[in-house]
């Protein structure tokens, strides 16, 4: 048993921040419940050593120096070049040329200013540590007379250019259509930057926010907005293994609500294993009706879509979906019935089932042979990718299989003691493993007020009781509510 929580992980999807919340102590009684507010945030590392060279890097107006970028740019590192280019233009009037790091190699004399763990950094003798940068830390270096700009991983990369401006160009972003820079810089010297910037807040994105930070096209005749989550490190990065509704890179991808059906879609699987299903056929049942064999199938199955998901892509996706139809037609069957009453939650069946996906899901990635693990029926012919080795990811240590505690499962399996002012759980088998994540996305809370709002005491118990049985909770945030101009009712947007 977890025991009392230690963390709570709250990942506001509607804001910039990843906090920590400490779990509230409670009185006896629930009418004078008086939280303690309490936040915890990561030490990041802020090293900035710059000083003056007496190396050219602007003179009379002109410059050597030229951009190298990797021979493949993502749509991140893409917006990271297109930025580059336009605050270096705005700060020196110069339209910096761009080459490919295709055999290209480092040398005392070359003049380059580098963006990304491409092939001309690899040349160096430099490195970058994964582990240590995490997903959006970054290095900015300085060796003889080149800038490399370099991430572990991309995220980093593209947020490292706004260093090297601050200190070239005395940079600084302000909101979506207001950044200045240092400009009409004709004569400007090298510096020599030894940068290492691992944030206080790690992962930050605006992945579901429809605000400033989305905006895609110039506002006010300028085009910085295009690059305002670049420049505020919060890009729509998705840590999720993409979810394929079937066992091709090419088929559908759904990471998000109704997911449940990619991972077991209805169609494929229902006409042959039909105890999969809820009565009402469109969510999972997590029991698989009580029928044993059928139990272990549906779960190793599902492990072997996230295997997929798993092996499909490179980079740091530490997360995988399944997630639950966006409805209320919950599994009611007997067998899910049984573990409803016993632990007087609808959502003890998906706690349970969870943990069996987890489990079997840590031996392969602990390297077990998929023919310890699985069913032949389940590997059918499949074996080469399943038996990919998990090692050679890197940044997954820590890797979690998500589900949403919303609509019916919003509960979590615990009780609430009035007298101790203590969460019980009855047994086991509802905690939560380490490398299960649950993401309780509580619809009816007030967003507009603080968690630690009156009014919202039951919505915070219900983050106190899925604490109680996991070290790994999420709360998935709603936008406020808000007037339309053009409605006559209370629109729920932003």
């Amino acid at each position: 048993m977890k025991g009392n929580i230690k963390r709570i992980i709250a990942i506001f999807c509607a804001c910039l921040s990843v906090l920590s919340l400490v779990a509230c102590k409670n009185d006896n009684s629930s009418n004078n419940y008086t939280p303690t507010e309490t936040y915890l945030y990561t030490d990041g590392t802020h090293i900035n050593d710059v000083t003056e060279t007496n190396i050219p890097f602007i003179k009379d107006g002109k410059t050597d120096y030229v951009l190298v970028v990797p021979e493949v740019l993502t749509r991140f590192m893409t917006t990271a070049k297109e930025d580059f280019l336009l605050l270096f233009k705005r700060a020196t009037g110069i339209t910096l040329p761009v080459l490919m790091d295709t055999g290209l190699t480092h040398s005392p004399d070359k003049k380059y200013i580098s963006l990304g763990n491409n092939s001309l950094f690899k040349t160096t003798g430099l490195s970058v540590d994964g582990k240590e940068l995490g997903y959006d830390g970054y290095q900015v270096m300085t060796l003889d007379k080149s800038v490399y700009m370099v991430g572990a991983y991309e995220a980093g990369s593209v947020y490292s250019i706004y260093s090297f401006f601050k200190h070239m160009f005395n940079y600084k972003c302000y909101y979506s259509d207001y950044a200045t820079v240092d400009t009409n810089v004709k004569n400007l010297n090298l510096k020599n930057m030894q940068v290492k910037e691992i944030p206080d807040i790690p992962q930050r994105t605006m992945l579901f926010a429809n605000n400033e930070m989305n905006y895609n096209a110039p506002r006010l005749g300028t085009p910085d907005c295009k690059y305002f989550p670049n420049r505020l490190r919060a890009i729509n990065y998705d840590y999720a293994c993409p979810t394929y509704t079937d066992y091709d890179t090419s088929s559908k991808i759904k990471n998000y609500h109704n997911n449940a059906d990619a991972v077991l879609p209805v169609s494929t699987y229902k006409p042959e294993h039909p105890e999969w299903y809820s009565e009402s056929g469109t969510q999972l049942c997590y029991t698989a009706h009580g029928d044993e064999e059928e139990y272990m199938l549906m779960t190793q199955e599902a492990v072997k879509k996230i295997i997929f998901g798993y092996v499909s892509k490179d980079g740091l996706m530490d997360t995988f979906n399944i997630l639950m139809q966006d409805d209320y037609k919950t599994c009611y069957c007997d067998a899910c019935v049984e573990i409803i009453d016993y632990y007087e939650a609808d959502s003890a069946p998906v706690c349970i089932w969870m943990n069996e996906v987890a489990r079997i899901f840590e031996l392969w990635q602990n390297g077990a042979s998929i023919y310890d693990i699985f069913d032949e029926r389940v590997i059918r012919d499949d074996a080469s990718w399943m038996s990919t080795d998990p090692s050679i990811f890197e940044g997954r240590e820590n890797f979690k299989i998500k589900f949403m505690a919303y609509n019916n499962f919003a509960v979590a399996p615990v009780s609430y003691n009035e007298k101790t002012g203590k969460y019980e759980v009855k047994d086991d088998r509802v905690i939560l493993r380490d490398n299960v994540f649950v993401s309780v996305a509580d619809i009816e809370m007030d967003y507009q007020k603080s968690i630690l709002d009156e009014f919202n005491i039951l919505h915070r118990r219900k983050l106190e009781g899925w604490a109680t049985i996991s070290n790994n909770v999420g709360s998935y945030t709603y936008n406020c509510t808000i007037n339309e101009a053009l409605s006559f009712y209370d629109v729920f947007n932003t």
